[in-house]
């Protein structure tokens, strides 16, 4: 799975989204019908695969994180360090300076399923 790591706090919240796209795929509870545009929608909190798009790499010169999956998601990634870009993430999900930011991208995350 390959995103844009400007749009993400952490690698926790990468695993998140891909727990979230493997379990709704396993329930029929996909909004897209392939694993790697579920988990941009999962990451991104947007059910509009267009806009959860704009969470994968724009170009191939774009840094990008990478989860692979071996089925588990045992958290046995190798991290490369990162800093996301709080002012865009706090765009990319609609997020309000006053908010507390790791906690609203997950709601935005989460609310997918409703």
């Amino acid at each position: 799975l390959i995103f844009n790591p400007n749009y993400v706090l952490s690698k926790q919240q990468a695993l998140f989204a891909a727990k979230m796209a493997m379990k709704a795929i396993e329930n029929n509870q996909n909004i897209a019908n392939k694993l790697p545009i579920e988990f941009l929608v999962r990451l991104s909190g947007k059910k509009q695969i267009a806009k959860a798009l704009e969470f994968g790499p724009k170009g191939i010169e774009d840094v990008v994180g990478i989860i692979v999956l071996d089925g588990t998601l045992r958290d046995n990634i190798q991290e490369i360090s990162f800093v996301a870009d709080k002012q865009k993430v706090m765009r990319a999900y609609d997020i309000s300076p006053h908010e507390d930011l790791q906690r609203a991208v997950y709601e935005k995350m989460a609310l997918v399923d409703l």
